[in-house]
């Protein structure tokens, strides 16, 4: 049956949604802009200068003298925080005709989130596989000179080391700070990057033998062939046009790039690296679920809330490759 007519917040929907988010392995917005806690809803925060901890200075002195001292350089920038929701209708009759198989206020609870979150990748990919977000020939990516589909002659190794070089340069050894180097890749090109010539022979063993030329490498095994911390596939679908009965398909990712970066740790003081997510709980949670009557209808309507906001920390912290695909 539907939750009563009055209009609130609904704990048990509210975990479903939660759950749902950490059930989910496939959206990667988590694991390129971790999620950080906003306090208020317009927030300032704080960023480490490039250089800030990376100092050497000549620490010696004599008994009396004096100490070389400097000020500890931090820049702050402000974030304002989206409200976003989408509403799921509830009939009578169909809660009535599904009742002893489905609960469908859980259903279109789950829906709602996968909306949700799928819409915030969307958000993410548009923004991080873009060539006015990170120019390419520049400081902050290039286009591969043989595409990585190319598994032959392709230097999917070099390209990357590459990028690794530049991000240091644009931001100071990352590594120093505990900070790791990431690369965000479609599934398309992820596989292409498994049957590269450089790779195998670099993994040597098995994967340079006939008879496993096509077969997979694991994604830990993967990134150490490469030189990164981790892999993240980005992978997603999303109905770009027609109905839920007949959709239109497109893929969240274009695959003709690969983001290098640096992932920023959310519980640092001072953040640096690529960004972060900033969520405010202040409208009942990370994601929070209502319910209320709509009588016009006769329906029930359930109501998921997100209040969240992408912020880019350091645009130097990421690297863009493209031409990944021929």
């Amino acid at each position: 049956m539907l939750a009563p007519t009055v209009v609130g917040p609904r704990a048990e929907l509210s975990q479903i949604a939660l759950g749902r988010i950490a059930s989910t392995a496939g959206f990667v917005l988590p694991r390129v802009l971790p999620i950080v806690p906003a306090p208020a809803k317009v927030i300032r925060y704080f960023k480490l200068a490039k250089g800030a901890m990376l100092g050497a200075p000549d620490p010696r002195r004599a008994p009396g003298a004096g100490y070389q001292r400097n000020n500890l350089s931090i820049e702050d920038d402000t974030a304002t925080i989206e409200g976003k929701g989408l509403e799921g209708q509830v009939p009578d009759e169909q809660a009535a005709e599904y009742a002893d198989v489905l609960n469908l206020e859980q259903s279109r609870t789950d829906q709602k989130v996968m909306e949700i979150m799928r819409r915030e990748d969307k958000d993410l990919l548009d923004t991080v596989f873009s060539r006015t977000t990170f120019p390419l020939a520049t400081a902050t990516g290039h286009d591969c000179s043989i595409p990585w589909d190319t598994h032959a002659t392709a230097l999917p190794v070099d390209d990357i080391l590459k990028g690794a070089l530049q991000i240091r340069n644009n931001i100071g050894d990352f590594k120093l700070l505990g900070l790791q180097l990431c690369l965000l890749t479609p599934n398309y090109v992820r596989r292409h990057l498994a049957l590269c010539a450089q790779v195998r022979t670099g993994l040597g063993g098995v994967y340079t033998r006939p008879d496993f030329a096509a077969s997979n490498i694991p994604d830990q095994l993967l990134a150490q062939a490469l030189g990164v911390d981790e892999i993240i596939v980005a992978g997603e679908q999303y109905m770009s046009g027609g109905s839920q009965i007949s959709p239109t398909m497109s893929n969240l990712a274009d695959e003709d790039y690969s983001l290098l970066f640096v992932r920023t740790d959310p519980n640092a003081p001072e953040l640096a690296g690529l960004g972060v997510t900033f969520v405010w709980d202040g409208f009942g949670g990370e994601l929070s679920v209502r319910t209320y009557r709509e009588d016009s209808t006769s329906s029930g309507i359930v109501q998921v809330n997100r209040s969240s906001v992408q912020k880019i920390v350091q645009t130097g912290a990421g690297y863009l490759i493209g031409n990944n695909k021929a």
